[in-house]
């Protein structure tokens, strides 16, 4: 049976092209912005570019090879669905660990507040969830014009 070890969302990952160990780099827990002007946090959502990668790391305990699907999406604060998701799918072999690393682009913007980057896996014809990580994103604005 496959199962979820971890998940992380940081700035950068490295892999060792030798011991194919992987170095997670500056774990990301907030996001503070500065903007000349009000972002509004209503209406279509504004991009906010800002690039990180989210390591999840799978471990199979069973006899067999196993494969599951895995989506990275987030979550703002009000509670809407801020994107379809990342998708991905790996198997992994009996005793052996795999781990998925999902790359995004940038957070839409909907206000300051805690966003949730959920992992979640595709069992069952069906999605569950089996992390969540809160990001703290504040945008203020500095020095009115």
């Amino acid at each position: 049976m496959l199962h979820h070890v971890f998940s992380a969302a940081c700035q950068s990952a490295a892999v060792d092209q030798f011991t194919n160990s992987i170095s997670v780099q500056n774990v990301i827990e907030k996001l503070d912005a500065a903007t000349s002007e009000p972002v509004p946090a209503s209406g279509p959502p504004q991009a906010i570019p800002f690039q990180f990668v989210v390591v999840s790391l799978w471990f199979n305990s069973g006899d067999t090879e196993g494969t599951v699907r895995q989506r990275i999406r987030m979550t703002a604060p009000d509670g809407t669905i801020n994107s379809p998701g990342i998708e991905a799918s790996l198997t992994v072999h009996p005793g052996a660990s795999q781990r998925i690393l999902g790359r995004v682009l940038g957070i839409l913007y909907r206000g300051n507040g805690v966003y949730w980057i959920e992992i979640d896996v595709h069992r069952k014809n069906q999605w569950e969830t089996v992390a969540r990580l809160p990001m703290i994103v504040e945008v203020t604005v500095s020095g009115a014009a």
